[in-house]
């Protein structure tokens, strides 16, 4: 403000002529007037027609005429506040002098898989910056990327009480959840902000544009021929093979009773092959060949209902499954990506990763939708594609982490949690160690 007021008086200074004491000190007189309105004493006032009685220095009246021009020429510019909040995720709130959240933004990869759902950034746009940042940090603790004894760093710019009380916004709702983990703060001063995010500008001002460019990490200017290498360092390949085999899991009722229909169509088939009724060629006795008529002969009224029960066994595979066995050699192809599945679930198949494709054609023929998860085994080519993918990632990331994020944790005390902290300092000699300790 004293810096405002400064660059006025020296824009009056060389604007104002210098007046003679005599005229400078002159009274000046106008007419008395009893009554007078509010809206007489506005207007009156700045045509200077008012008809009471007062002294003012003529140099102040013409001060206050181009004060009122001048102060838009000499507005201060404010800068919005930003707050980076770093779990991995990495986020950046851009904040209104209120402190409520105007954007949000990915500042690496694995935050896009937050900001890409319209429904997250309901519970952060919008509102104020500490409920913000702890729907934020509730998101990366249901998604899996907050952990027990995982950490939470909160930066800011030369602001230590708001920053100490999102600190410890953060802590009560480590204790209300009952997660042990830890927040670290780090108050930083203009300098040290820009170095922080030096990769989006020079200046705080250049910063704060760069970031806003847009939500996601992906589609900021600099990385949009990134795709491929972004997505690899986002996407856990083992967390997908993991919720694959967790769906086969999940699913194992349902792979025994297509194990035993397809055992049973094997089975009858056998029968069929040494039946002493079938007048099949030596080597084309198999039920396919008998249907397409490769025998001599008639056929018998107890081998007729050997095909017949052969016939409603495959009706019932395609029914259920979509598929159809349509020969002796299809016949083994299904047998053997059945044994792969079993090997899979019985922890005996060590080469998962090359069985993906068999897993994910059984689970889909099942019913169990792993449609999100077959998009995710494939390289994006656009960025419309990458959006789609990591939106798919984000089914996994919820199905995968629901199970640690629901699970019944009682609530801790301020003492148990400051005991908590106070065996992490001892152990790794600060708050700032540890969090470095979990890179």
């Amino acid at each position: 403000m004293k810096n405002w007021k400064k660059q006025l008086n020296k824009e009056l200074n060389s604007i104002i002529p210098e007046l003679r004491e005599d005229i400078k000190n002159a009274p000046i007189e106008v007419e008395r007037r009893e009554k007078i309105t509010l809206k007489e004493r506005f207007f009156n006032f700045f045509t200077l027609k008012t008809k009471k009685i007062f002294t003012v220095s003529l140099s102040f009246v013409l001060a206050l005429v181009l004060a009122i021009a001048l102060i838009p020429l000499v507005g201060v510019n404010k800068v919005e506040g930003v707050v980076v909040l770093e779990i991995n995720p990495k986020v950046a709130f851009i904040l209104d002098e209120k402190g409520v959240v105007k954007e949000v933004s990915s500042l690496n990869a694995d935050c896009d898989v937050i900001l890409q759902s319209e429904e997250n950034l309901a519970l952060i746009k919008g509102k104020k910056i500490d409920d913000a940042v702890e729907n934020f940090t509730d998101i990366a603790f249901k998604l899996g990327y907050l952990k027990e004894n995982g950490a939470v760093k909160i930066s800011g710019v030369e602001n230590e009480r708001a920053m100490q009380g999102l600190k410890e916004r953060v802590e009560e709702y480590f204790c209300e959840k009952g997660l042990f983990a830890v927040t670290l703060l780090e108050d930083l001063t203009e300098e040290e902000f820009c170095e922080k995010l030096a990769t989006f500008g020079k200046k705080r001002e250049e910063i704060v544009k760069n970031i806003k460019e847009s939500t996601l990490f992906l589609q900021k200017e600099e990385n949009k021929g990134r795709l491929k290498e972004l997505y690899d360092s986002t996407v856990d390949s083992e967390e997908l093979s993991n919720s694959v085999k967790n769906k086969l899991e999940d699913n194992k009722a349902k792979f025994e009773e297509y194990k035993n229909l397809v055992l049973d169509i094997e089975k009858l088939n056998d029968i069929i092959i040494n039946s002493e009724d079938n007048p099949g060629i030596i080597g084309l006795k198999d039920y396919w060949n008998i249907k397409n008529g490769l025998y001599f002969g008639t056929l018998t009224e107890d081998f007729k209902a050997l095909l017949t029960e052969m016939t409603a066994l495959l009706n019932e595979y395609s029914t259920k499954y979509g598929n159809t066995i349509e020969s002796y050699l299809s016949l083994h192809s299904v047998k053997g990506e059945m044994e792969i599945i079993d090997g899979i679930i019985a922890g005996l198949d060590d080469e998962f990763v090359s069985s993906i494709s068999s897993v994910l054609t059984f689970l889909k023929m099942i019913g169990a939708n792993p449609e999100h998860l077959v998009n995710l085994f494939t390289t994006p080519e656009t960025v419309d594609d990458y959006i789609s993918k990591i939106k798919d990632y984000y089914t996994v990331k919820i199905e995968n982490g629901l199970l640690e994020y629901t699970k019944v944790r009682e609530k801790i005390t301020s003492k148990d949690y400051e005991g908590y902290i106070a065996k992490i300092v001892a152990t790794h000699g600060s708050i700032e160690n540890y969090f470095e300790s979990l890179k």
